[in-house]
C-alpha cells in the first residue's frame, strides 16, 4: 500500500497508519483529527495545515525533509525523530509539551524556551530565531538517560 484515502471520513479523529509503506497521505478533508500516527512509512512530505485540532503527531522514521506545524497550535506532542529534517519552526506551538526529534539533522529550530520535555538526540541548536540569550547544551546519555531535558 503506498496511499491511503481517508477523504470520505470527514469526522475522523484518530488515524494510525504505522509501517504501511505509504508514500503519500492526504488529510485535507479531515479537520477533526486530533491524533495522527503515520510513523515508519516512506513519506517525504506531510501536510497537516488543515488539521488544526491536531494535538498528537507521530511522524517518526520517515524520510521527511520538512514539516510545517505552524497551523497546529493545539499540538502538545510531536515525535518526528528519524527523519531528514534540517529545520523545525515551533514558534506557533505554545501548547507543545513533548518533543522528540532525535536522529534528525536539525541545524535551526524555533523551539520555545519553556518546553518541559525536549529530545534533540544530542543535537545542539546552532541558530535560534527568537533569542533570549539562552545557552543550550547538548543532550547526551551521560546527562540524561532518555535524551530528554527540561529547558528553563
Amino acid at each position: 500500500m503506498t496511499a491511503l484515502d481517508v477523504s470520505n471520513n470527514t469526522a475522523l479523529t484518530n488515524l494510525e497508519c504505522i509501517g504501511k509503506e505509504l508514500t503519500s497521505l492526504d488529510l485535507s478533508s479531515n479537520p477533526e483529527i486530533t491524533e495522527l500516527d503515520c510513523s515508519q512509512n516512506q513519506l517525504t512530505s506531510l501536510d497537516v495545515s488543515a488539521n488544526t485540532a491536531l494535538t498528537h503527531l507521530y511522524s517518526h522514521i520517515n524520510p521527511l525533509t520538512s514539516l510545517d506545524v505552524s497551523a497546529n497550535t493545539a499540538l502538545t506532542t510531536l515525535q518526528c525523530n528519524g527523519n531528514q529534517l534540517t529545520t523545525l519552526d515551533l514558534s506557533s506551538n505554545t501548547a507543545l509539551t513533548h518533543l522528540d526529534c532525535n536522529n534528525c539533522t536539525l541545524y535551526t529550530s524555533d523551539a520555545a524556551d519553556e518546553r518541559p520535555c525536549l529530545g534533540l538526540g544530542g543535537r545542539r541548536i546552532i541558530q535560534k530565531k527568537n533569542t533570549k540569550n539562552i545557552k543550550y547544551k547538548p543532550i547526551t546519555r551521560e546527562n540524561d538517560e532518555h535524551q530528554r531535558t527540561a529547558i528553563t
